[in-house]
């Protein structure tokens, strides 16, 4: 994460992130993305026990 911020400062790129979840979506559930905007708002998008709806259709959860 240091790395990240040091070379990609949040002021001048988006940030995006997975958790990890979408490796085994289709056997054990779905996937996260975190989001953390230019301008300092972040969102969790989230899909259902492999599932994968569009990006459009994801839940957006404002942290």
């Amino acid at each position: 994460m240091e790395y990240i911020c040091n070379q990609y400062p949040q002021e001048d790129w988006t940030h995006v992130f997975t958790d990890g979840s979408a490796t085994e979506a289709t056997r054990d559930g779905g996937a996260g993305i975190f989001l953390r905007y230019k301008r300092r708002e972040k969102k969790k998008l989230q899909s259902q026990q492999g599932n994968t709806p569009p990006t459009s259709e994801l839940n957006e959860k404002p942290l």
